[in-house]
Parts: structure tokens; C-alpha cells; sequence
């Protein structure tokens, strides 16, 4: 079952915001596909907003239903994107000591409402340097 409703907020985002040529609408009336002409990866490097721009959560985000757990049984806090030197501002979530997601935070004058790629899906190294000191610091006891 598909939970589209045909806003086509993920149309405008992705050709407005994104400039990302190789998603759209294809059909009419009411057989309308949103998507790729052909199949594999979006190519915009701002297509993890996707995840957010959707009202009801047709595109998901993969890296977390990894490890899935609901959005208010985690602990958010402002921070800054450690990515690159732009300084976009995010809202790291964690649980149980374990960073689980990084969601965007509005900022008018650096990064608005979208954030790229990189600074939303590049937080694994920070779970593996963690469990590899607590590692080490356990061997050395």
C-alpha cells in the first residue's frame, strides 16, 4: 500500500531546492508514479531531505530503520555539522549513549531548513571510535 497523497512537495523540493534533474512525476490522472526513470540512487547530494519534506513519510531513511526507534524516545540537542566549514546547524539524536540520527535545525542565515547529505548520513564513525575505546578501556582493566 502506498501512502502518497500527490502533493508533489518532494517534486518542488527536488527541482527547486535540490536541482536534481532525475526525479519527478510520471503518468496522469490517477496512475502517477513519483520517482526515477530509471532504477538506482537519487544523485543530488540534498536528496536526505526527502526524508523530512514528506507529510507522510512515503520516503524513509534506511540507515535508520537499521537500528529503529520512535523520534521521542530520543534525546536531541542543537549542534553544528562537523562535515565541512559551512557550519549548517543540526539536532543530533541519541539513545542509550549511541548516536542514532542527525536531523536539520533552521537557521536563516547559514543553512535554513535543508541539510546536506553528508552532515545527516555521516555519523557512523562516531559510534565505532565510542565502541572501540570502551573496548580498549575494558582490556586495559
Amino acid at each position: 500500500m502506498n501512502r502518497c497523497i500527490a502533493c508533489y512537495r518532494c517534486v518542488r523540493y527536488y527541482k527547486d531546492y535540490a536541482d536534481g534533474t532525475d526525479f519527478g512525476v510520471y503518468g496522469a490522472h490517477d496512475n502517477v508514479y513519483f520517482g526515477r526513470p530509471e532504477s538506482g540512487t537519487l544523485e543530488s547530494e540534498f536528496s536526505g531531505n526527502l526524508v523530512e519534506v514528506c507529510p507522510t513519510g512515503v520516503f524513509t531513511d534506511k540507515t535508520h530503520s537499521e537500528r529503529y526507534n520512535r523520534k521521542w524516545d530520543m534525546q536531541f540537542a542543537p549542534s553544528i555539522c562537523q562535515q565541512c566549514s559551512i557550519g549548517c546547524n543540526t539536532s543530533p539524536g541519541e539513545r542509550y549513549g549511541e548516536l542514532r540520527r542527525i536531523e536539520n535545525r533552521y537557521n536563516g542565515s547559514v543553512n535554513h531548513y535543508f541539510l546536506c547529505d553528508r552532515g545527516r548520513f555521516g555519523y557512523g564513525y562516531v559510534n565505532q571510535k565510542r565502541s572501540s575505546a570502551s573496548t580498549a578501556a575494558a582490556a586495559r582493566r
